[in-house]
C-alpha cells in the first residue's frame, strides 16, 4: 500500500553551474535549462507550473532583492483537472494561463511571455528566479498498478482509494488530491541565484522503493543523464 507522509521520504537534489562567461548568457537560456531538465525527469507530468520572476544585476547574475518587477508571479495550469485535485496558486496575485497540456515548449513559451510582460530596470534583466511543480501525475510502477480505477493510499490512521490513469500503457496517480494529501506524490523545485541552477525533487508518496532496483531506476535513470549533461549531486 502506498503511504502519504507529511515531509519527503527520499529527496534528490542537483545542481548546474554555468560556466564562467554567464554573463553573457540571457535570462532566457537559463529558464530553457531549468526546463529542460525537468522535463526529462521523465517519471512524472507536470500539470500545474507556479513561476517567481526577479531581476537579476548583470554582472553577477545576483537577484535583486531591494526591488521586482511589475508582475513576478505567473501560474501555467492544465484545463480539466479533477474536482478534487489541488492546483491553488502558490503566489498571490498570479497571473493564470491555462493550457490542454504542458510540454517543454509551451512552458518555454509561457516563460518568455511572462518575462516580455515586464520591462528591464537600472540595467537589470528579468529572469527566473523560481519554479514550483506541486501539482504532477507519476507513474506507477509495476508494484502498485492495478486494473482498476483506483488505488489504496494510506495517510496517517486513514485510508483513501485515490483514482489512477491508464495512459501510453502506463499506469499514473496524480496528487495532490482533496482532502487526504497536501503533497503531490512527487513534488519539484528549480531555482537559479548566481548563475547556478538547483534541482529539488521530493518524493511524499511511498511510490517507489529505492531499495529495489527496478523501482528505483525509474527514477535514477533519468537523474544520470542529467549528470552526464554536467549537472552534479548536492
Amino acid at each position: 500500500m502506498i503511504h502519504i507522509y507529511e515531509n519527503p521520504y527520499q529527496s534528490i537534489r542537483l545542481k548546474y553551474q554555468f560556466p564562467e562567461d554567464a554573463d553573457q548568457v540571457k535570462q532566457i537560456d537559463f529558464a530553457k535549462k531549468m526546463l529542460e531538465a525537468v522535463f526529462k525527469l521523465t517519471f512524472f507530468e507536470p500539470l500545474k507550473i507556479d513561476l517567481r520572476l526577479a531581476y537579476f544585476d548583470p554582472e553577477f547574475d545576483s537577484e535583486v532583492t531591494e526591488d521586482a518587477p511589475q508582475a513576478p508571479f505567473w501560474m501555467f495550469k492544465q484545463t480539466h483537472l479533477a474536482e478534487n485535485v489541488k492546483a491553488e496558486a502558490y503566489w498571490i496575485n498570479e497571473t493564470i494561463t491555462k493550457t490542454a497540456t504542458i510540454t517543454y515548449p509551451k512552458a518555454i513559451d509561457w516563460v518568455t511571455n511572462a518575462c516580455n510582460a515586464n520591462l528591464p530596470q537600472n540595467g537589470s534583466s528579468v529572469g527566473v528566479s523560481q519554479m514550483i511543480f506541486r501539482t504532477n501525475r507519476c507513474i506507477l510502477p509495476a508494484q502498485h498498478q492495478s486494473k482498476n480505477e483506483t488505488i489504496s493510499v494510506k495517510e496517517r490512521a486513514h485510508i483513501y482509494q485515490c483514482p489512477i490513469e491508464h495512459k501510453n500503457d502506463q499506469v499514473w496517480v496524480t496528487g495532490a488530491i482533496s482532502p487526504f494529501s497536501l503533497y503531490a506524490p512527487v513534488e519539484v523545485m528549480v531555482s537559479k541565484q548566481y548563475s547556478e541552477i538547483e534541482l529539488d525533487i521530493s518524493f511524499y508518496w511511498s511510490i517507489y522503493d529505492f531499495n529495489d532496483s527496478t523501482q528505483a531506476n525509474i527514477v535514477n535513470v533519468p537523474v544520470q543523464e542529467l549528470l552526464k549533461q554536467g549537472w552534479r549531486l548536492a
